[in-house]
């Protein structure tokens, strides 16, 4: 609704938008972003920017970082059972898609509705510093029950320490892949990355 200056050149008005799939990423090295995407069908752009009234102020608040990522030794006991109690985590994104087929009826040319394709598949990546490999090593045997099903919840709190956000993947996650990286001789950190994975869980 309103950009810079508050008077923009063009502006763009979309109706009949879905949630189509999120993403958030918690990075040790930048801002705490989340990226949203819609699907619809309809557009309509226009040479100002005032399509359905701008706000009487920009909206303002502090841009998180790192430092107000919580819960980190919670859910570092919690994934004790795979990457171990210690580990340093160095970034977290987590990621879910909707899907939104559409349902298209006669009579009429856009869809009638777009429902959400279950089971919706929630993803969590960790990657973590590379402390101890015998801790951190995944060990995977053929003839072996090997992963247990983990816990995953992230805070994130304001300036005066008060939570305002909470990302809840509940209890059924399970380690889905492990990468190995850095380590080499040009100087970097080792990290282990763990990819984890559930379905219909992140409040």
């Amino acid at each position: 609704d309103e950009v810079g200056d508050g008077n923009p050149d063009a502006g763009v008005y979309c109706s009949g938008m879905y949630v189509s799939s999120a993403s958030f990423s918690f990075p040790t090295d930048g801002n705490l972003t989340e990226s949203i995407t819609f699907v619809g069908n309809h557009a309509a752009w226009s040479s100002s920017g005032q399509l359905n009234g701008a706000p009487s102020s920009p909206q303002s608040g502090s841009v998180k970082r790192r430092q107000d990522v919580t819960n980190i030794s919670t859910i570092q006991s919690n994934l004790a059972s795979d990457i171990g109690a210690s580990a340093k985590i160095t970034n977290l994104t987590v990621s879910v898609d909707f899907g939104r087929e559409q349902i298209n009826v006669l009579g009429a040319r856009l869809p009638y509705h777009r429902y959400v394709s279950y089971p919706v598949e929630v993803t969590c990546d960790l990657e973590v510093v590379v402390t101890d490999i015998r801790n951190q090593g995944i060990t995977a045997l053929p003839e072996s029950d090997n992963l247990s099903e983990e816990t995953l919840k992230f805070i994130i709190k304001d300036d005066a320490g008060v939570s305002i956000a909470t990302i809840d993947l509940g209890s059924k996650n399970k380690l889905t892949s492990v990468t190995w990286g850095g380590g080499d001789t040009g100087g970097g950190n080792a990290t282990f990355s763990y990819s984890y994975r559930n379905f219909n869980k992140m409040d």
